[in-house]
C-alpha cells in the first residue's frame, strides 16, 4: 500500500515534468480535498495533460456531493 500523506517523496523519484504531473494527478484523485492545488500544479507543469479534464470533472462532482 502507498501512502499518500507526502507526495513530494514520490514525486522526486520521477524523471521530468510529465511524470510529476502524472504522479500529482494520482495524488488528487486519491485526495479529494487538496484536488484543486494539485490541479493547478499538474497544470503548471503540463498544460497538455490529458489527465486534467479527468481531474476538473472529478472535482466538480466532488463539490456537489459537498453542496
Amino acid at each position: 500500500m502507498v501512502k499518500t500523506d507526502n507526495p513530494q517523496k514520490y514525486i522526486s523519484l520521477c524523471k521530468n515534468n510529465d511524470e510529476k504531473a502524472d504522479m500529482l494527478a494520482l495524488f488528487a484523485l486519491k485526495n479529494p480535498d487538496n484536488g484543486l492545488a494539485f490541479l493547478k500544479q499538474v497544470y503548471q507543469l503540463k498544460p497538455s495533460s490529458d489527465l486534467l479534464s479527468t481531474l476538473v470533472v472529478e472535482r466538480s462532482i466532488n463539490m456537489r456531493n459537498v453542496i
